[in-house]
């Protein structure tokens, strides 16, 4: 196992070991996918930064929360997958946003996961104006979003304006205790991805704490 993320094995598609958070798994395959399309806009990064990035952005709680929500994950995901097959069967995605509704005028933000969250700033880096993509699990349940407009310049500074269609799964206390959580739960995997993760964040929290200076 390297010592520390890099492309190079990252591109390659070289072992990335799991995320342990308290009881939940994080698979290191969806946290490699997830790197490498975030790479797209935000390609002068290290990989160790955008997988700090990635995952105090959203990815981790939303983890969390959908291991403890398990249940309504799997019956929301239903819906998602239903609605994703009627966009691909050619129905408007602002037909079905108005369906399930709708959301609030969105306003242009940062593609970046604190902005976005991690799984849709994800996504939505290789988009372009009119694209979607989903179903996204996320800490709002599961979503299927679409890439409205996407400012001029270079990707990991212009802004963009986001519409989703949601499915979610718990109440706004129970993300927040999800946030909560990522922050206080013992951790454990991959040695590289830990060591990508501020040591202040991890300290205490880490078994094999010793191996990761």
């Amino acid at each position: 196992m390297p010592l520390a993320l890099n492309w190079a094995s990252i591109e390659a598609g070289s072992e990335f070991g799991d995320l342990q958070i308290g009881t939940t798994r994080i698979d290191g395959e969806s946290m490699r996918s997830a790197l490498l399309d975030l790479h797209q806009a935000y390609d002068v990064w290290g990989p160790s930064t955008l997988a700090w990035h990635l995952l105090d952005g959203g990815f981790a709680a939303t983890a969390l929360l959908h291991d403890r929500f398990a249940e309504q994950s799997s019956q929301a995901k239903a819906k998602a997958e239903a609605a994703a097959q009627r966009l691909r069967d050619g129905e408007s995605f602002y037909a079905i946003l108005q369906e399930v509704g709708g959301d609030p005028a969105p306003v242009m933000r940062q593609a970046s996961p604190a902005a976005l969250g991690g799984a849709a700033s994800a996504a939505v880096a290789g988009l372009e104006s009119g694209d979607w993509a989903g179903p996204l699990r996320t800490i709002d349940g599961w979503e299927i979003v679409l890439l409205e407009t996407r400012a001029e310049g270079p990707r990991s500074r212009s802004g963009v304006v986001v519409r989703s269609i949601a499915y979610p799964i718990a109440s706004e206390s129970e993300q927040t205790q999800a946030r909560a959580d990522w922050a206080t739960l013992p951790l454990a995997g991959d040695p590289a991805l830990l060591r990508s993760l501020p040591r202040s964040f991890v300290r205490g929290r880490v078994a094999a704490d010793e191996s990761l200076r």
